[in-house]
């Protein structure tokens, strides 16, 4: 019934896509504004504004990460070629649950920062996350440096992760290409 809603065992469906896809465009978002909004100068009225939404965004993302880890387990992810060799299999799922870890890691971090500085998350003032723990400055360095190295880690993991990608669609045998799963079909 739920038709291309729903992954199949080659193809993921229109939801695992769209989930996918917003989610590649909010991380690099989130990175780029992140970078931004830190080197502005305290006074600048711009860094505020940029922090609120750059919060409200991280907590959108947390929630799409969940969603996508729940749309995982009802709609199972296709299965990955055969072509593929045990070893490229392994390092393929191993890459898959670190991106998911990370994916819920960061916002997280940034959540718990966020509660170091004494303030709740708020999802775009709609509502505020649970505080993680009581307002504490002697943690602050140490959560901006974990909310960093985890999105360092992150962009890493991406990086093997298109790397992969890459490598099975233009340069090994072919019905390697697991790129052509998460793409759009044109009919």
């Amino acid at each position: 019934m739920m038709g291309k809603f729903s992954n199949n065992k080659s193809k993921y469906g229109s939801v695992s896509m769209f989930i996918h896809w917003l989610m590649v465009l909010m991380l690099f978002t989130l990175v780029i504004v992140g970078t931004f909004m830190v080197g502005l100068e305290r006074e600048d009225p711009l860094k505020n504004t940029l922090y609120f939404l750059h919060k409200s965004s991280g907590a959108l993302f947390l929630q799409l990460a969940l969603i996508r880890i729940v749309w995982r387990f009802y709609s199972r992810p296709p299965q990955l070629p055969e072509q593929l060799a045990t070893w490229e299999k392994v390092l393929s799922k191993l890459v898959t649950a670190s991106l998911y870890a990370l994916l819920i890691l960061i916002p997280v971090s940034g959540i718990a920062l966020s509660n170091a500085f004494g303030s709740p998350a708020s999802f775009f003032g709609v509502f505020e996350f649970p505080l993680l723990f009581e307002s504490d400055l002697g943690k602050v360095e140490d959560l901006k440096l974990l909310h960093m190295s985890l999105v360092y880690l992150t962009l890493f993991v991406v990086f093997l992760h298109i790397a992969g990608a890459i490598k099975h669609r233009y340069f090994d045998k072919e019905g390697a290409d697991v790129l052509s799963r998460m793409l759009p079909s044109r009919d």
